[in-house]
């Protein structure tokens, strides 16, 4: 009786140290699982969790382009341009597009819209600028006066009295005023969008007016220079 008592209890051992071994590897894989996910290794089960890896991605980048669709919708509608509102409804309500089969190739990608606006934005300072006058006529880029209390010659900037006339550093100036002034319309623009937060739109507005006020009382100034007692 004795000894099936005692083979009893080592067989009660035996299975005791058997679960508790079986208990100490599974927490051992799961150590090893967690360390193993904090270095980013793969797992055992690495499909499942690539799977759900990847349906996160993709939910988070579905949810980011409709938060960006939703801003840049916003932005749209809340220019402060009537412009663009006009242009938005008039001409398509009665006007078409025609339907071509016009292909461009495979190789050819469309500019940034950052590029288109820079190209304009260039485009204009020159026109404003006198760019092809400048071409055509050929003026010098200052002028020079006779000091009449001196006799000394001085530089002169402005062509004095003609609209129709004007030296290149004069064009210039002028184009780069109205560029300015353009510019800080711009921005007054952006600081209408309700999207943006409160600090950029206060600084986008101060910019802007700032801008639209240097701007004209320069061109005002400019503008006396070449034909004195103007507006007085």
């Amino acid at each position: 009786g004795g000894l099936t008592d005692g083979g009893q209890r080592t067989a009660a051992d035996e299975r005791r140290r058997r679960c508790v071994s079986r208990q100490v590897e599974r927490e051992n894989a799961a150590m090893r699982c967690v360390r193993r996910l904090r270095v980013g290794e793969p797992t055992p089960d690495g499909s499942r969790e690539q799977g759900r890896r990847s349906d996160h991605a993709a939910g988070s980048a579905a949810a980011a382009a409709a938060a960006a669709a939703a801003q840049t919708h916003g932005s749209d509608f809340d220019s402060i341009d009537p412009l663009f509102h006009l242009l938005r409804v008039l001409p398509f309500s009665f006007l078409r597009p025609p339907r071509t089969r016009l292909r461009l190739p495979s190789n050819l990608a469309l500019p940034s819209p950052m590029t288109v606006f820079s190209l304009i934005l260039l485009t204009y300072f020159a026109v404003v600028s006198g760019l092809v006058y400048d071409v055509i006529v050929e003026p010098p880029g200052i002028g020079s006066a006779q000091d009449p209390a001196t006799g000394a010659v001085r530089p002169v900037v402005f062509l004095p009295g003609r609209v129709n006339g004007q030296y290149i550093i004069e064009g210039l100036s002028s184009g780069f005023m109205f560029l300015l002034g353009g510019i800080g319309i711009i921005l007054l623009d952006l600081a209408a969008d309700r999207t943006r937060p409160r600090s950029l739109r206060v600084s986008f507005g101060g910019s802007g007016a700032v801008a639209v006020v240097i701007a004209y009382a320069m061109a005002m100034l400019f503008l006396r220079i070449k034909i004195p007692g103007y507006l007085w």
